[in-house]
């Protein structure tokens, strides 16, 4: 075990030693060398597991009683989900960590009982994937600790949601994204520092009663304390601190609470944020509800009464995304007419959005009889996304290339409007990407220019104008020329490959190269022929991601006139919405 102690490093073993973990001695599970568990691997009482180096898991990770894990020095990929459990410590250090979700929440994160998931140095990512942002769980239950130190997750393709319950502790230093967003409840305990960077919801349930100073944001890094020992607050448990971050705060609304929220007018106008986010929660709506109006910015006063609750804003700067709206088990009509708002979601609830803008978080439906419906509004979203029997249906409205997904039993209808790519501003950022009015201008969850993903998992369905949509692709072609210059009567070679960054796979794939005028073919790779002067070349099925072998031509150069110049062109039976791709000219001079 000392030489184990020795490679993990001093600086861990006293951190764990913090923590009133105790490492003992273990089994023979445990190696020095790299031990990838390929197939996934449950850990029991006093078992452990060292991994150091890269490693690829095809399945679920899971500790249990007072097992360990330890990661260093990795790129891992779990395709899978990471249960820690019981006593057990799992512990990541400097590595790049990606729990690899296909689809958004296909897998999860979870620490409980006493446990503890520790990320050191660590970039950690929800997906593999680079087409779209998906996001992930990542939960802290129990009296369990989750602690993240000099760590990050990176926006353009990861988002992790991190619930905290029961009396679980969550510790963030110098941590970057990570978690995405939090949000506390029951007893849990919070407490971020050292410049953090990341969002934390503050949840005010049924019956809460506050009175929340807001902290002066405007310089950048904040300290602020809320939560259970905050004098005058009725029914919250969680105990939350900031020591000297940027945390974006957030309000989460129920009905039957009484809330008031008083600002100091202004964010942190350098990074482009305002002072708090509202999250607004409807439940069990048996009469029919219609908000409208909602608005970022600077309010001097709002008073918002729906279904029991009282929430005051005063002289209060909402963040530019700053509403989100949750339906929750309501049979009843939600109507959300002429707002622009960050986020909707529906679990076994029935929301009717109107002449409105969505920004750039999740338009989800989610649950059976759930039901979201958008008429005549434009949705810049992370994704539309919906899940366990839920619908979602878009009429006459534009999607600015917001992935489209449907899970297992749930479905997409979009019926009108158009489908567009997303801009291609660029540097595209949560700062840059909207205007004052808080309306986007790009998605900075999507890169430039891309169009709408589909994604379909089971018997989860995605029609545009009462069909299927068209299979897409992106097809490629790159390559070179050589030599450079080339001798007159001497020979020349084309080397080409295609590939295809889809989203669907490609079938048909034919590449032609065009022979110069300067030159005959002398030979060319087995998959080609020639046809005329010219070399085609059948490269057929090319999957997601999938690039063909490279394709050789060679020449004899016949009339000694500079430049050579050949073109290569590339075709398939899909529809391609980016043509620029499809050609390379190549040229070359004669010595």
């Amino acid at each position: 075990m000392t030489t184990r102690r020795a490679r993990i490093g001093l600086g861990v073993c006293l951190s764990l030693a913090w923590l009133g973990v105790v490492l003992v001695a273990a089994p023979s599970l445990a190696a020095d060398a790299p031990n990838c568990p390929a197939a996934g691997v449950t850990l029991t009482d006093g078992q452990a597991l060292v991994i150091q180096g890269d490693c690829r898991v095809q399945g679920n990770i899971t500790l249990q009683g007072s097992s360990f894990l330890i990661v260093t020095q990795s790129s891992f990929v779990l395709t899978g989900n990471l249960t820690v459990a019981g006593g057990a410590v799992a512990y990541i250090d400097s590595s790049d960590f990606t729990i690899n979700n296909r689809f958004s929440e296909e897998f999860s994160a979870d620490v409980s009982g006493t446990a503890t998931l520790w990320f050191n140095k660590t970039t950690f990512h929800s997906t593999t994937k680079t087409d779209s942002n998906y996001f992930m769980l990542m939960l802290a239950r129990e009296s369990a600790r989750l602690l993240i130190v000099d760590s990050s997750v990176p926006v353009t393709n990861s988002w992790v949601l991190n619930g905290i319950s029961g009396s679980a502790q969550l510790f963030t230093s110098a941590a970057f994204n990570f978690p995405t967003e939090i949000i506390p409840s029951g007893n849990a305990n919070v407490r971020l520092e050292k410049g953090s960077h990341m969002s934390l919801w503050i949840p005010f349930d049924l019956g809460a009663r506050a009175i929340m100073m807001l902290p002066d944001q405007t310089a950048g890094n904040y300290s602020f304390a809320f939560g259970r020992n905050t004098a005058g607050v009725v029914n919250v448990g969680y105990d939350l601190s900031i020591d000297n971050s940027q945390i974006r705060l957030a309000v989460s609304s129920m009905p039957w609470s009484d809330v008031t929220i008083v600002g100091r007018g202004k964010g942190n106008a350098a990074a482009g944020w305002g002072e708090v986010t509202i999250g607004y929660w409807m439940m069990a709506s048996i009469f029919p509800e219609t908000i409208s109006g909602l608005r970022p910015g600077y309010q001097a006063y709002t008073h918002l009464t729906h279904q029991g609750r009282n929430l005051t804003l005063y002289n209060t700067e909402i963040d530019p995304i700053g509403w989100d709206i949750w339906i929750g088990f309501s049979s009843a009509l939600v109507t959300v007419r002429d707002c622009i708002v960050n986020e909707v979601g529906a679990w076994s609830g029935n929301v009717e959005i109107q002449q409105s803008v969505i920004q750039w978080a999740v338009l989800g439906s989610n649950g059976a009889g759930s039901l979201v419906t958008v008429r005549d509004s434009d949705l810049y979203t992370q994704a539309l996304y919906a899940s366990g029997g839920g619908r979602i249906e878009v009429i006459d409205s534009n999607i600015h290339g917001s992935p489209l997904q449907a899970l297992d039993g749930s479905s997409v209808h979009v019926s009108g409007g158009l489908l567009t790519a997303n801009s291609t501003v660029a540097n595209c950022t949560l700062q840059q990407g909207i205007t004052s009015a808080g309306v986007p201008t790009c998605d900075p969850f999507l890169r430039p220019g891309a169009t709408p993903v589909i994604t379909r998992v089971g018997s989860g369905t995605v029609t545009i104008d009462g069909a299927p949509p068209a299979l897409m692709t992106d097809i490629q072609v790159v390559g070179w020329s050589d030599p450079e210059p080339v001798s007159a009567g001497g020979q020349f070679s084309y080397h080409v490959q295609t590939g295809n960054a889809g989203p669907s796979p490609a079938s048909g794939v034919k590449v032609k190269l065009a022979t110069p005028p300067q030159a005959n073919v002398e030979s060319f790779s087995p998959a080609c022929a020639l046809v005329g002067r010219d070399v085609s070349c059948n490269v057929g099925n090319l999957p997601l991601y999938g690039g063909s072998d490279w394709l050789t031509v060679t020449y004899r150069l016949t009339v000694a006139l500079s430049p050579i110049v050949g073109d290569v062109t590339v075709t398939s039976d899909q529809f391609d919405p980016d043509p620029t791709n499809h050609m390379l000219r190549l040229t070359n001079t004669i010595r």
